[in-house]
């Protein structure tokens, strides 16, 4: 926990949660997009994957061990792939507090190469009155 390591799921999930954390309202979305993805995915493959781990099991205790080894294994490393996407979509989304226009999960650019005008996220109404009150 002391150690920084680029290929670590605990180290990648926790510097998305950090993200969350820091700017819940602007990340959620594309947090929940991606959850959403994977979750709706796996619900779909684990349903394959277990009828055909069932009509393998009776035949051979081994090779099903190993097919729902190699499928939890997919899955992890898939996960792992997919969330550094995310991480690094959310970097370069939100950098310095800007938010980059996208469509489809696709940056849009002014057609030079560089990003369309960036949106600010402003300050909430009651960061506001805060500040005039005091």
């Amino acid at each position: 926990m002391i150690t920084y390591s680029d290929n670590s799921a605990f180290w990648l999930f926790n510097r998305v949660a950090h993200f969350k954390y820091l700017f819940y309202n602007r990340v959620i979305g594309d947090i929940q997009k991606v959850q959403k993805e994977l979750e709706t995915s796996y619900q779909e493959q684990v349903k394959a994957t277990d009828a055909k781990a069932l009509s393998m099991i009776e035949n051979s205790k081994e090779e099903t061990i190993a097919f729902l080894t190699d499928f939890s294994s997919q899955a992890g490393q898939n996960t792992f792939r997919r969330w550094k996407e995310l991480d690094n979509f959310l970097l370069v989304k939100y950098l310095d507090s800007n938010i980059k226009q996208e469509e489809n999960g696709r940056f849009i650019d002014n057609g030079h190469g560089y990003p369309a005008k960036p949106k600010q996220a402003g300050y909430p109404d009651s960061w506001k009155k805060r500040i005039v009150n005091n």
